[in-house]
């Protein structure tokens, strides 16, 4: 089921996170909607609506290093959620989400494209009940050079975003 979301997946991301393509297209609208720490986004065009839920992780110097980002792709089961990060990762180790200090899930990269390295989770994997529990999440990863790669993230508001994306 992954892989055959993952081009559902990647243009959904890249129409409802695109102000630009709003801005070109006179018949579009992007809405946003807070739910504390996570974002809600839809980008209505045509009569029809694709909307994400996410978050922006930042570093220590407020760049942007990824988004944590959730949707739910015409022909998939359920939401998917996906983890976009930098390239220069080692794909070999997988990406490791732990939720709260104790909950851990070991996600595999399923591919690469000129924005960024992904790892998938569908909406049945355990990982979806530890975010909806949850309070503080973190994302582990490790560069080409040894490096680690840490992230924190906030659940705050999460569960309420994923039931505005699934209604």
């Amino acid at each position: 089921m992954i892989k055959r979301l993952v081009l559902r997946l990647v243009v959904g991301a890249i129409l409802a996170s695109g102000a630009a393509v709003a801005a070109e297209a006179p018949s579009s609208r992007t809405t946003t909607e807070m739910y504390r720490d996570w974002t809600r986004v839809c980008l209505e065009q045509n009569s029809t609506s694709q909307c994400e839920i996410k978050q922006n992780l930042l570093n220590a110097n407020s760049q942007l290093v990824s988004v944590i980002s959730v949707a739910s792709p015409d022909g998939a089961d359920g939401p998917v959620m996906q983890f976009a990060l930098p390239h220069m990762l080692d794909l070999t180790v997988p990406l490791t989400v732990t939720v709260d200090g104790e909950k851990k899930v070991q996600l595999p990269f399923n591919f690469c494209n000129q924005a960024a390295c992904f790892a998938l989770a569908d909406g049945d994997s355990e990982l979806f009940e530890y975010f909806k529990d949850g309070n503080r999440g973190e994302v582990n990863s490790r560069a080409i050079n040894g490096e680690e790669l840490r992230l924190d993230f906030s659940l705050r508001g999460f569960s309420s975003a994923l039931a505005a994306l699934v209604r």
